[in-house]
């Protein structure tokens, strides 16, 4: 709403009557003061104002309509949400003469951290843990960083067997070298039969022996 060059009636010389005066003057408006003290009757109202059917009548604090449009007189606001090293906190301010509030946010805590130190050492199946410290004075929090686990990166085969004419072989048995653990079992080779050479004829026959 706009109040520049409209008649306004300030109605109490309180604080809050006087405040509202000087605010709508700076605005423009033309502010005529009241003595809360006296009998406010429409009569009296129509004389002040006149027959400016935009005027504005003010009782104490300003109408909605009136301090939409007007500078707010904010306190120092209080913290109505805690900031953390995870989210950001909420400050309150209210205006002194409405009441309406108004938010801003509070940064999330920054800490100076170490190069961090192993806590836990990661292992092929398992994460690992690195704790870090903040080195602020008088703070004693702390981190924890995941170290993934590594997997199993070095292995070997055991049990291994090449198989032969007349027996199985088997290709061997896959293990972790670091942790010992079964990665997975091998399989059985089947045997290779035999593979006969041309032969060597080692006793001639003769006409009454076969051989």
């Amino acid at each position: 709403m706009e109040v520049k060059g409209k008649k306004v009636l300030v109605f109490g010389l309180g604080i809050s009557g006087i405040g509202a005066g000087q605010i709508l003057e700076r605005h423009g408006a033309e502010v005529i003061m009241y003595d809360g003290n006296q009998k406010l009757t429409e009569e009296k109202i129509k004389k002040q104002l006149g027959e400016d059917s935009s005027a504005k009548i003010v009782i104490g604090d300003f109408p909605e309509e009136v301090l939409e449009k007007l500078d707010h007189a904010w306190d120092r606001g209080v913290i109505t949400k805690e900031v953390t090293e995870t989210e950001e906190g909420v400050k309150t301010y209210t205006c002194k003469t409405c009441g309406e509030t108004k938010t801003e946010s509070i940064p999330m805590i920054s800490h100076h951290w170490d190069q961090g130190t192993v806590s836990k050492e990661a292992t092929c199946t398992e994460d690992g843990e690195k704790t870090y410290h903040c080195t602020d004075a008088d703070c004693n929090k702390t981190w924890v960083e995941t170290i993934p686990a590594t997997g199993h990166q070095h292995t070997e085969v055991c049990n291994k067997k090449e198989a032969t004419c007349e027996e199985d072989g088997y290709s061997g048995d896959t293990y972790c070298k670091d942790c010992g653990q079964l990665i997975s079992k091998g399989t059985v080779i089947k045997t290779t039969g035999h593979s006969w050479d041309d032969g060597k004829v080692s006793e001639e026959a003769t006409c009454k022996k076969v051989i």
